[in-house]
């Protein structure tokens, strides 16, 4: 079985004063019955240690994942529920017939009663119709060079992710 450790929160942050409208980002959530919080620069300040926000939103039922060790997670749960994985093979074509599956790679057929789609969104030649469906979202990370002790102390001591 899975195991996901508990969560601390997800708390939305953002620079802009003038785009910062964290009370009406609350008020959609509340009214999908999530709990939230808006917070001001300073408790915001507080919460995460780094001061250059105008304000934040946090979500105490939010949280993050980890992608490796989910991956890992789901790979073997999937083994201990005996199904077989096939990594490193391209499909060249997947069809249904019959409730079965056949899938044709290069080193071979494979014939299943279920598949699992993985091509990270894109396989056109594969399945039209999904990738007609793909909605692009970029995506911005950084990364810092290793901080030491004294400059971890102040940052995210509650847990919750931050984004």
């Amino acid at each position: 079985m899975l195991h996901l450790p508990h969560q601390q929160g997800r708390q939305r942050a953002d620079g802009d004063q003038q785009r910062c409208d964290e009370a009406a980002d609350a008020r959609v959530w509340r009214s999908l019955g999530a709990t939230v919080e808006v917070l001001d620069a300073i408790e915001t300040q507080e919460r995460t240690g780094a001061g250059s926000y105008a304000g934040s939103l946090f979500v105490p039922a939010g949280g993050a994942v980890h992608p490796v060790k989910l991956l890992h997670g789901l790979i073997s749960s999937a083994r201990a529920l005996g199904l077989q994985l096939f990594t490193g093979v391209r499909a060249l074509s997947v069809q249904r017939s019959g409730g079965k599956w056949t899938v044709d790679t290069a080193g071979g057929r494979i014939h299943c009663d279920k598949a699992l789609i993985c091509t990270n969104a894109r396989s056109p030649e594969l399945f039209a119709d999904l990738e007609a469906s793909i909605v692009p979202l970029h995506v911005c990370q950084v990364a810092t060079r290793p901080l030491d002790p004294a400059q971890r102390a102040n940052l995210i001591r509650q847990g919750q992710s931050l984004s």
